[in-house]
């Protein structure tokens, strides 16, 4: 089991890559924090599916990282476009992307013993 949920985790940092490479080709490319999480993301996706060491010390930056930029960024869209389905659609998705960044420091955690060896 815990290799399954390995390689949904993996799936789920490559989208959420694929996502955020997709906010800086769309939004402009000025977004180095982006680009950052980016480069996390993918590192993320590749260590989850060879389980490797480095793995729990990454997921601990990018969860920092990521978990900051998340919770300001929910702010922005109530901001921008006040009450309209966007909003709503914005916040859903930054609600989920947290969500994946806490399971995943917490798959990282509770199960540090799959990446030592």
């Amino acid at each position: 089991m815990g290799e399954r949920v390995r390689k949904v985790l993996a799936v789920a940092h490559a989208v959420a890559a694929g996502m955020l490479m997709s906010a800086l080709v769309l939004q402009g490319p000025y977004m180095p924090h982006v680009a950052i999480l980016v480069v996390l993301h993918a590192a993320t996706c590749l260590g989850l599916l060879r389980p490797q060491p480095w793995v729990p010390w990454v997921m601990g930056v990018l969860s920092g990282a990521g978990l900051v930029f998340a919770a300001l960024s929910l702010y922005t869209p109530i901001q921008l476009l006040g009450l309209a389905i966007e909003t709503y659609l914005l916040l859903t998705g930054l609600s989920a992307y947290t969500g994946l960044l806490i399971a995943s420091f917490s798959y990282a955690i509770f199960r540090r013993g799959e990446f030592s060896a």
